[in-house]
């Protein structure tokens, strides 16, 4: 559980709006300006709420049950520039819908089939056919193994199981997948923006950024991030609230403002920027 320190709320919350002026904020069609809504429920909450950075989750129920928002207004900001999933080709559906067997032994067969992937492979334009058969081909010695039958503990799940999601980044250069609670750079970043030398007061200790099971990062830059657990409990698990509710939501905005800086702020660009999020639970 996390509970606010008030003193943090008094002093800060009034500082962050009064950085935006008022034709800076998001006003709905009602009228409400998005950020002076979240501003005055932040100041009710006694625990530590995204609204304290100035993040909003449209689906969170809390906005509804203490009036902040109404559902009219949630579904306004829901479907503002609302950004489609991107869908699966349908060559890449079609290949991924091919792997379909009732026994190991059928589909090793299915795995080890040559195609023409492999008589002219180009890495540029086939390594999504790639990955995804040597992906099935892992989770098949897995299953070999009787090992999906066991209980493991998340380590073992995330290197087994869920490292296929590292690997669907081997095709872009320079791009690494960073494990084993990784600390997010643009999250210390921010964390340490006003540490300053010694002088009337000692060097303060560098903060360390925050630490997710899985972080995208490019060189010395940040997209992406991804929590896990070692067993599903259910939509409102303690665990899943947490993390879908404040962990990782806070450390997407550290890693989208290093991005906005990255791109010299600029208006045209920062539209164009997304960071990305994993929620991943069991096997």
């Amino acid at each position: 559980m996390c509970y606010c320190n008030q003193h943090w709320i008094a002093q800060r919350l009034p500082h962050m709006l009064l950085q935006r002026a008022q034709g800076d904020k998001w006003v709905l069609s009602t009228g409400k300006r998005v950020e002076d809504a979240l501003y005055h429920y932040g100041m009710q909450c006694s625990h530590e709420h995204l609204c304290h950075s100035f993040i909003i989750d449209p689906y969170d129920e809390n906005y509804l049950k203490n009036n902040v928002f109404t559902m009219n207004e949630l579904k306004e900001i829901q479907s503002f520039n609302k950004k489609p999933m991107p869908l699966m080709p349908t060559d890449l559906l079609k290949y991924l819908n091919s792997f379909r067997a009732t026994n190991a032994s059928d589909m090793r067969k299915l795995i080890l089939n040559s195609n023409i992937y492999d008589q002219s492979f180009d890495r540029s334009k086939n390594f999504d056919f790639d990955w995804i058969r040597n992906t099935v081909y892992n989770l098949l010695l897995e299953y070999e193994a009787n090992h999906l039958e066991n209980d493991h503990a998340e380590t073992w799940i995330m290197l087994h199981i869920w490292s296929f999601i590292d690997k669907a980044f081997l095709d872009i250069d320079g791009v690494e997948v960073v494990r084993g609670e990784g600390s997010s750079r643009a999250s210390s970043k921010r964390k340490n923006l006003h540490r300053v030398a010694a002088s009337t007061n000692p060097l303060k200790r560098k903060a360390m950024g925050r630490r997710g099971d899985l972080i995208i990062r490019k060189w010395h830059t940040e997209y992406g991030c991804c929590e896990a657990g070692k067993i599903f409990d259910g939509n409102n698990g303690t665990k899943l609230l947490e993390e879908k509710s404040l962990k990782m939501p806070k450390m997407m905005k550290d890693m989208f403002v290093d991005l906005c800086e990255a791109v010299n702020n600029e208006k045209n660009k920062i539209k164009k920027l997304e960071t990305v999020g994993f929620i991943i639970a069991g096997i």
